[in-house]
């Protein structure tokens, strides 16, 4: 399920392949604001499916792109190409037209019963009053019961109300929020980049100092609330006035009616502390940094460890959106730990590289800081709930309400509030008959989202090394027949195969700097780096960590510049530590995950683009340049 950040920085995953949305990409494109105001109005006029939506973005950030390069101004192409509105509109239907012969065959077959109505009107009228006699029945509260175990947590285990201070302030002491506002950030300022001692201090290094100079009051109070044990956050539709009075200015939603509700639709429960959490732990990361080039490896340290302490408390409230923000935020230590170890290693003391290995100790067994699918069950069964009727069994059929909003949600379109007040429009009432009596009940919705989401469970439990298929597989195979099949299921399940690849990956860079932190405790105590890895274990290392592609333990070979650690990549073969590299030299910072036979394949066909290079290891330390 997807929930609601309200923190203005608090967005949805950029990027341009799987699972990108035609937003990112626009946003992406670097295109002037004329066209990326054309071409979002092309975008949203065109009423498409998100992957459609993407496919026209990308089109027209292509063409646009194309006649800049011939050296058009932006105001002429932008009135060369017409009216957007129109365009949006033959597009769209262009696109719908396209489409797979099963949506075109139910689409035309819906119209013609409504046409058909005066000729059929007994037989339609039966499946029409038992259409519009369907009705939710809510049986529970889903959000309360989420709430129960939170409630029973004693005010002094919660850390969002202290969070929350922090970023409210009191009148007499403005509060994070209200700084942050007052202060123009440079961009590019969070940027990790630290100086090798006499070496140019980096770019805005001066603004980094004073900003986290003037926050840092806030800081120390972070550090401390992050050794709370829970985050403590109670689920709500409503947004906090307490934040919203603190955002004025930032161009913060405000819903027209922020009462919250008794029993709220969980798809549309606000989690607050995510953007708030990810704004505190990239202050955190530029203070390391700053903390320093000060010579305060201590506070630098502290900072590290409390980002891995914030990111364990939004591990701990059970979504999956809050796992891929608490990962990205403890991928965040670990790059800032690797940054640091890679270029001011001699700051750091024994007892700094002591606490480092101990923080990331913490998070070493399987679930720690990975996407938890279970969490997703919940937000389904409150969707069924409020999607279908209840025959007392188990079972029903979509309601005019649930077929509305499944309708409005497939196009793309989102509620403006967060209620599922949905009008039932006489369209609805028109085609909804026929069409719910082809889509599945609500028991077959349920068996079909339980294959599912077993299945990428199963891929989960595995280690990488012995994937046969990449988690997105099950959800992948969810054809357009089926979408038709199980509307609810084309709207709600969720994409978490690139997200349980990513937080592998992010795993993966931690392990790195586990070793390296451990490779340095070793010289330190001998006066040489170790032969093998395995002589650190058990004094620096529990064990050595596996390689994530092949299963056997990290590579590591001493140079004559120190110590290298690397993957065999995505091609399982060891090639000594090269790195691979793109047609420009540059080191592949990526591969994404796919069977050995395709990674091979792909590496002999030659002419892959550069990013996805899988010719050589993945050095993992030091970072290739």
């Amino acid at each position: 399920m997807s929930t609601t950040q309200t923190h203005p920085e608090a967005g949805s995953v950029p990027g341009g392949g799987r699972g990108a949305n035609w937003k990112a990409i626009v946003a992406s494109s670097a295109l002037p604001a004329g066209i990326v105001a054309v071409i979002s109005t092309v975008v949203s006029r065109a009423r498409l499916w998100p992957s459609e939506r993407a496919d026209v973005a990308r089109e027209l950030v292509a063409h646009f792109k194309d006649g800049l390069d011939r050296g058009r101004s932006a105001d002429e192409l932008v009135r060369d190409f017409g009216d957007p509105r129109a365009a949006g509109r033959r597009i769209g239907k262009a696109a719908r037209g396209k489409r797979p012969w099963t949506w075109q065959v139910w689409r035309r077959g819906s119209q013609a019963v409504a046409a058909g109505l005066a000729v059929t009107v007994v037989g339609y009228g039966v499946l029409a009053a038992r259409f519009a006699m369907g009705e939710a029945t809510i049986t529970r509260n889903i959000a309360s019961e989420l709430n129960a175990p939170i409630r029973e947590i004693p005010e002094a285990d919660r850390a969002w109300p202290a969070y929350r201070a922090v970023l409210i302030g009191s009148p007499d002491a403005p509060g994070f929020i209200v700084k942050q506002r007052a202060t123009q950030l440079p961009v590019g300022i969070y940027e990790i980049r630290i100086a090798a001692p006499g070496q140019p201090a980096p770019e805005h290094w001066a603004e980094a100092q004073a900003w986290t100079r003037s926050i840092a009051s806030e800081l120390a109070r972070i550090r401390a609330i992050s050794r709370t044990p829970r985050m403590g956050y109670l689920l709500t539709n409503a947004k906090d006035p307490g934040l919203v009075a603190a955002n004025a200015g930032l161009n913060a939603r405000v819903y027209p009616d922020d009462v919250p509700d008794n029993n709220p639709v969980l798809w549309t429960v606000l989690l607050e502390p995510l953007g708030y959490m990810r704004a505190f732990a990239r202050d955190l990361s530029l203070d390391a940094q700053v903390a320093l080039s000060e010579g305060d490896s201590a506070r630098a340290v502290e900072n590290l460890a409390t980002m891995l302490r914030i990111a364990r408390q939004v591990d701990g409230m059970e979504f999956l959106i809050s796992d891929l923000v608490a990962i990205g935020i403890a991928d965040l230590a670990w790059r800032t730990t690797q940054a640091i170890v890679e270029t001011r290693l001699d700051a750091l003391s024994d007892a700094d590289l002591a606490q480092l290995a101990a923080e990331f100790a913490r998070d070493q067994n399987p679930g720690a800081l990975r996407p938890n699918l279970a969490s997703e069950g919940a937000g389904f069964e409150d969707a069924l709930q409020r999607l279908f009727t209840d025959d007392g069994g188990g079972d029903g059929r979509l309601t005019p309400e649930g077929f509305a909003m499944v309708t409005r949600m497939s196009e793309g379109y989102v509620e403006p509030d967060t209620r599922m007040s949905t009008e039932v429009s006489l369209e609805v009432h028109a085609l909804g008959p026929v069409s719910v009596a082809l889509t599945a009940s609500r028991k077959e919705t349920r068996a079909r989202w339980e294959q599912i989401m077993a299945e990428v469970a199963a891929i989960q439990a595995l280690p990488m090394w012995e994937w046969a298929e990449h988690p997105s597989a099950p959800t992948d195979r969810f054809s357009d027949e089926d979408k038709a099949r199980y509307p609810v299921l084309a709207v709600l399940v969720p994409g978490a195969g690139s997200a349980i690849e990513k937080s592998e990956f992010a795993h993966q860079r931690r392990d790195a700097v586990t070793v390296a932190v451990a490779l340095e405790r070793f010289r330190r105590a001998t006066g040489a780096y170790p032969a093998s890895l395995d002589a650190l274990v058990p004094a620096y290392l529990a064990s050595v960590p596996r390689d994530l592609m092949d299963g056997e333990p990290l590579r590591y070979r001493l140079t004559e510049s120190g110590p290298l650690v690397y993957s065999v990549g995505m091609d399982r073969v060891d090639n000594d530590g090269r790195q691979a590299r793109d047609a420009d030299g540059k080191p592949v910072t990526h591969q994404p995950w796919m069977p050995v036979a395709d990674a091979r394949a792909r590496q002999q066909a030659g002419g892959f683009a550069s990013q996805l290079v899988y010719d050589g290891d993945m050095v993992l330390y030091p970072t290739p340049r």
